[in-house]
């Protein structure tokens, strides 16, 4: 089954009996043999391709670090748990990932241990910069802290680095 989840995310079912292909089945199967997945080189790509995202993104953090710049996040996500490791980037680099998640503010962010602080705390923060790791929300959200009153950039890193100015 296929859903809009975090930009597309597909369920599976098993089972030890053997079962006809559903044509949903069939469907994702040929959508998948188009992409050529059986090819290495898209996972190369892949590859390549994140790892710019995250090369662009810390020379973009260090740089604004060095001009005496604060950096912070929006939302204590799972991808950004992972991007965030991936580049050994932790509380030395970003003041705080802000997130809504009541069982989340308080806490550390898993191995590179930044803060997690309730998003109203952005307004009184004021970070100059703040990376949207919930770029799937990123309408809700800018709506939100716009109404709020939020005088932060934000900064999309997917697909590359831009920084929002109208929002």
């Amino acid at each position: 089954m296929h859903f809009d989840t975090h930009g597309g995310s597909m369920r599976y079912f098993f089972s030890k009996q053997k079962k006809n292909k559903s044509n949903e089945l069939i469907k994702y199967i040929n959508i998948e043999n188009n992409f050529n997945i059986k090819n290495n080189k898209i996972y190369l790509e892949f590859m390549n391709k994140s790892q710019k995202i995250c090369d662009d993104l810390k020379k973009f953090v260090l740089e604004k670090i060095n001009l005496g710049f604060t950096v912070a996040g929006y939302g204590a996500t799972a991808k950004s748990t992972t991007t965030l490791n991936y580049m050994k980037m932790d509380s030395k680099f970003i003041s705080y990932i802000y997130d809504s998640t009541p069982f989340k503010i308080g806490k550390l962010t898993p191995g590179t241990h930044i803060p997690i602080r309730d998003s109203t705390s952005l307004i009184d923060d004021k970070p100059d910069y703040t990376i949207l790791f919930a770029w799937n929300h990123k309408n809700e959200i800018l709506k939100k802290e716009k109404l709020n009153g939020s005088q932060t950039k934000w900064i999309e890193y997917i697909p590359e680095i831009n920084i929002l100015d109208e929002y």
